[in-house]
């Protein structure tokens, strides 16, 4: 039976600092590590939404890291929009047609600079783009992507016409048609 070693949560912590550090969209200064039992809690405050999540994804690449607690905090060097304001600004992005999500697809709500989408698109790098557009908004503490995939309709698969030797994806050959009737078996008394 193998042992699996696990890192003790000293080193654990001076391996998350480290990965903070040299990743280039964080400013570690303001974040402090703490690890208990593989479970690194990220503290502290960053200046920018996707500059926490870099730090989030940056100590979750740690080996011996099993879960990320998140208590770090944006705080934005400017004044702080509004709700309405950010919201406003948010549809914008839709409308200018610099995301490319199909028109009237997505549904924004703001509230305590947590954007809320909403709304169902075609395919995953659609949901995915309007997620990246609005966190690098000025002002953003928080997305929370609601965006629902469509289901896709399958095209119907088209039935081989009768006689048709052709085998279609999926499916056996069955074995050789070997019909015999009974009173031609020979049976041994």
């Amino acid at each position: 039976m193998t042992q699996i070693q696990h890192r003790p949560d000293h080193h654990l912590k001076t391996a998350v600092a480290d990965e903070l550090a040299w990743t280039p969209s964080v400013n570690a200064e303001g974040i402090a590590v703490s690890v208990d039992g593989g479970a690194a809690t990220l503290a502290g405050h960053v200046g920018t939404y996707p500059e926490k999540q870099a730090a989030l994804r940056a100590a979750t690449r740690v080996h011996g890291v099993t879960t990320t607690v998140d208590r770090i905090l944006v705080r934005h060097g400017h004044a702080i929009p509004a709700d309405v304001d950010l919201a406003r600004e948010a549809m914008a992005v839709f409308d200018r047609r610099t995301v490319l999500v199909p028109k009237n697809s997505v549904q924004v709500d703001v509230r305590d600079q947590v954007i809320t989408l909403r709304g169902s698109v075609d395919w995953h790098h659609e949901r995915e783009a309007a997620r990246r557009a609005v966190a690098a908004l000025p002002g953003v503490s928080g997305v929370r992507n609601l965006i629902t995939l469509r289901p896709r309709r399958e095209s119907p698969r088209p039935r081989p016409k009768h006689g048709s030797s052709r085998r279609w994806p999926g499916t056996r050959p069955g074995p050789p048609s070997t019909s015999r009737s009974p009173s031609t078996t020979a049976r041994s008394p």
